[in-house]
């Protein structure tokens, strides 16, 4: 009996500590926590764009020649629209409809307006950030006039395109924009700000237009209208179709950003960093050779000599300061080795803006 008991109080003092050292540690963790879904990400990307739609609308009009009669017009006058949705394949669509004007007095009499056109957009963006807009709207009028230059009325077929995109902008960015036109359009491209002023405001006429800005945070409302447009004929040689080509082009660059990556021979031997210090109106660079192997570095902005290292060492930070303001930077660097070739770095970037 004594030595049974002798075995329990042994297997007990085995026991107990071993017990401890599970239950305490439950004990002072306290219940599991109940399960939740997580939380939302706050810092998650807003979208690039608003809601976005490339609109074709047809049209024709006319009125009597010798009163204020109205020459009626029949066909189909719906208008046609499309969806955009950022960095998707480029969206193409063709329309094409016929529209009659006929001289209430003589049926036979009658002008018809085939109006089409072909539309392409495409946004881009990355990171939660648009970076561009690209529109081409191509429009065409061709008319047949029973009654050539003798018709009872004064007419008139139109091919009308718009769109209107919302870019929303969360850091300081230069926005360039570019418009082409060629043909007969009519039109404007205009940007409004978040506060509803207006930005900036592109005339239709035919050439090539650009503009450059630096937008703050907020949002911006792109709109783009154009429309060709053709008369009946009142003389022998006037046209019986009419074209016009429009074409947007929006890029969205933060400022300072680079636009390149760095390319050259040396890029292994001098790092150039993915953006400028624009408040400092400054880039720094940071040279990874070893000093015992190259004679020199010297270091260029656009093209003008900034700053030159002799023998530069692994490590050290060379400042390039007073950089243009309102130009794109193009940093340039070449390494001139004790033996061997010379090797270049080059990386550019966009301006800082006013």
């Amino acid at each position: 009996m004594t030595t049974e008991c002798s075995l329990v109080r042994r297997r007990t003092a085995l026991l107990v500590p071993l017990v401890l050292s599970v239950v305490v540690p439950l004990l002072l963790a306290g219940p599991p926590a109940a399960s939740a879904d997580p939380a939302p990400d706050v810092h998650a990307a807003a979208p690039a764009f608003g809601a976005t739609r490339l609109t074709w609308l047809p049209s024709a009009y006319g009125s009597e020649v010798d009163s204020f009669g109205q020459c009626p017009a029949t066909g189909d006058f719906d208008s046609s629209s499309t969806a955009l949705t950022a960095n998707q394949p480029t969206t193409t669509t063709r329309h094409d409809q016929t529209l009659t004007v006929t001289d209430p007095d003589d049926p036979t009499d009658t002008s018809v307006f085939r109006s089409g056109a072909t539309l392409t957009g495409r946004l881009q963006a990355s990171g939660g950030r648009p970076t561009a807009i690209q529109v081409t709207s191509d429009l065409r009028v061709d008319g047949t006039f029973s009654k050539g230059t003798a018709s009872g009325c004064i007419s008139q077929g139109q091919s009308d395109f718009s769109i209107e995109v919302d870019a929303v902008v969360s850091v300081p960015t230069l926005v360039t924009m570019t418009t082409r036109v060629t043909g007969d359009p009519t039109g404007s491209t205009s940007v409004v700000g978040t506060s509803g002023s207006e930005y900036a405001n592109l005339d239709g006429l035919p050439g090539r237009r650009q503009l450059t800005f630096v937008a703050q945070p907020g949002t911006y409302t792109f709109v783009q209208s154009s429309s060709t447009r053709l008369d009946n004929p009142v003389a022998a040689d006037d046209p019986t179709s009419a074209r016009g080509t429009t074409t947007l082009d929006v890029a969205f660059v933060a400022v300072g950003a680079a636009t390149t990556p760095s390319r050259g021979t040396g890029t292994a031997l001098v790092t150039l960093p993915g953006r400028l210090d624009c408040a400092a109106r400054s880039v720094t660079a940071v040279l990874r050779t070893p000093a015992v192997d190259w004679r020199s570095a010297t270091f260029f902005v656009n093209d003008e000599r900034r700053a030159l290292v002799a023998a530069p060492a692994r490590g050290r930070r060379v400042v390039l300061a007073r950089l243009p303001q309102l130009e794109d930077v193009v940093v340039r660097v070449v390494l001139v080795p004790k033996l061997g070739r010379t090797r270049t770095v080059t990386r550019a970037y966009a301006s800082c803006g006013a």
